[in-house]
């Protein structure tokens, strides 16, 4: 990549990087166009191949560009020290939602990469900084969980992972209606979350005077 691209205003950088994050996304790297992408950022295809060498240069620097706010912004802010395995969640959730609202585009992009044939064209270092992004997210979500506060006639194991699919289920659900709203209340769904998160814990854990 050309040192002048980083030198851009942020606006106008910004605006390269939407575009093309939007076309990888939306066509995979083999059918995703340059041509597509100067129009989208309004600028000429000769001054996107001044920034980047070629639409792999460019691919693998989205590429790097993901892995760098979800470990920065994401995975070396989720909360260790919470013991409350649905309480952990929600702080994850809550984490994760205010950065997919400011980096939604790079949220599609890393999703993309498992259904087309982007992933393919990732070098080796990449794929193993992806896979060890997801070991360290594992390993932060499951260490330090006080699983006395499940009930007892199932294993704690399952009723984690029976947690995890209820709750990707619902962040699906949500994330699928604000996409598509034309007005956001944040507060409402704010109040539904942390409301399915309490019938998770009435289902799952124990009863106790917080949780009847």
């Amino acid at each position: 990549m050309n040192e002048a691209f980083n030198d851009l205003k942020e606006e106008k950088k910004q605006k390269i990087i939407n575009a093309a994050l939007k076309e990888f996304t939306e066509r995979g790297f083999n059918l995703a166009s340059t041509n597509n992408i100067v129009k989208e950022a309004e600028i000429s295809k000769g001054l996107l191949f001044y920034y980047f060498a070629g639409k792999e240069e460019l691919f693998l620097f989205l590429a790097n560009h993901a892995l760098s706010i979800v470990k920065n912004d994401y995975l070396n802010k989720l909360d260790e020290s919470e013991t409350d395995y649905i309480e952990k969640l929600r702080k994850a959730g809550v984490l994760k939602f205010k950065i997919f609202l400011n980096h939604q585009l790079v949220f599609d992009f890393i999703a993309s990469l498992y259904l087309k044939d982007s992933y393919a064209h990732l070098t080796k270092e990449m794929i193993e900084e992806f896979q060890n992004g997801r070991i360290e997210f594992e390993r932060k979500l499951y260490n330090n969980i006080n699983k006395d506060l499940f009930k007892d006639d199932v294993y704690s194991d399952k009723i984690m992972e029976m947690i995890s699919f209820c709750l990707s289920g619902y962040e699906k659900k949500i994330t699928d209606q604000i996409i598509n709203a034309k007005e956001i209340n944040y507060e409402n769904y704010w109040q539904d979350f942390y409301q399915f998160l309490d019938n998770l814990k009435k289902i799952f854990y124990k009863k106790t005077e917080d949780n009847k």
